[in-house]
């Protein structure tokens, strides 16, 4: 079983941007664990074990982890995207030898796993691999991967020897277009700095009068549904007047951190519910219910003799979505293009991001003005 240290490279981010997270947390009732979570502890084993043992992703079919096992579409779109992904990761900087799953530590507190180190004539790389579909992962200074490069410089002293450049690499397979391997490169001096600074962090963690903050590191924060900045934000929100111009950008700012609090909120109620814990005024009721064949072929069967049906009136047949069948045609050798006039990406309509968002912004009305413009 992986151990679990109180400082790991998880929650390093969250640990620098707000100390005041662990002693929150301190008394919060273990969390649930997801399948997605699950799934996702799967292809990491996977991985580990296609590193080490020299075997291929198609070796790992009907592989079981816990109640869950890898299917044909895991090995389509997960695991052989990422193992094309780590070899054109070596080959790139010519990485000489690597380690799988490599757990290092600089304390009984401080510590962690790393997916893979790879090491290279002057390079040192640090690799994380990511399966969610949800959040497309940056490698940009990541302190996940820096606090790896620190505990990993304390674990073999001579790593840097000879060595200046470091790289963190996320391997991401995606249905979202994005590429599968990312990475951003740094140097010592950087990686110094980081050590220092999350150092400091963890001293802090340790004071009574560190205050908590809000900001993206509250996203997977166990302590979210008590912290008093979040809680802080209901009155915040009382004083503002939504309508007016001058308050509407704050508003916005307190409105987001606001769903994303209610969001943790009802995640924690549900999951204690779900263990037996009873919220006075609140039950656990069965979300609506959804008929499903549990054995289609035996139905199948029924509806081709009776004779007032026929199999096209009840049966269809649904084509892979274009980014499904764009990871199947890599694997095959198939160039994709071919499908281009044939699909398309439309948007749904628009929403309100941050400025920071890295999508273009939408100008509302743009088309109608420049057309009243060129009419006069």
């Amino acid at each position: 079983m992986m151990q679990h240290y109180k400082y790991g490279g998880s929650t390093a981010a969250r640990t620098i941007a707000c100390p005041a997270w662990l002693g929150l947390s301190a008394d919060m009732p273990k969390q649930t664990t997801s399948s997605f979570a699950e799934i996702g502890s799967m292809l990491h084993d996977c991985m580990e074990r296609i590193l080490i043992q020299g075997n291929t992703p198609d070796d790992y079919l009907g592989h079981k982890y816990g109640e869950y096992e890898v299917n044909a579409e895991h090995i389509i779109s997960k695991l052989h995207p990422a193992h094309d992904g780590f070899k054109q990761l070596c080959k790139d900087y010519k990485l000489e030898e690597y380690e799988a799953e490599t757990t290092m530590e600089r304390s009984s507190e401080i510590g962690g796993t790393a997916d893979f180190i790879g090491i290279g004539k002057n390079v040192v790389v640090v690799g994380d691999w990511k399966f969610g579909d949800g959040i497309a992962v940056s490698p940009d200074h990541s302190a996940q991967g820096l606090f790896y490069a620190m505990l990993a410089r304390d674990d073999m002293p001579d790593l840097f020897d000879g060595r200046s450049r470091l790289v963190i690499a996320i391997i991401q397979p995606s249905n979202r277009g994005e590429p599968t391997v990312k990475t951003w490169e740094t140097n010592i001096a950087y990686l110094d700095c980081f050590e220092a600074e999350f150092m400091n962090a963890v001293e802090e963690t340790k004071k009574e009068t560190v205050k908590p903050k809000t900001g993206e590191h509250c996203k997977w924060c166990p302590a979210t549904p008590i912290c008093p900045a979040k809680t802080g934000l209901v009155l915040q929100a009382q004083r503002l007047n939504a309508t007016q111009k001058s308050t509407v950008s704050e508003a916005l700012s307190v409105a987001a951190e606001l769903d994303a609090w209610i969001k943790d909120v009802r995640a924690f109620a549900h999951d204690q519910m779900e263990l037996g814990v009873k919220f006075k005024g609140w039950k656990l009721v069965q979300k609506r219910a959804y008929t499903k064949w549990h054995d289609e072929e035996s139905a199948m069967d029924i509806a081709r003799k009776a004779k007032k049906l026929t199999i096209d009136e009840c049966s269809t047949t649904t084509m892979l979505s274009p980014a499904k069948l764009k990871t199947l045609c890599k694997k095959k050798g198939i160039d994709f293009d071919r499908f281009d006039g044939y699909c398309s990406a439309t948007s749904s309509g628009t929403t309100i991001a941050i400025s920071s968002d890295k999508r273009s912004e939408y100008i509302a009305g743009g088309a109608i003005k420049a057309l009243k413009d060129r009419l006069g």
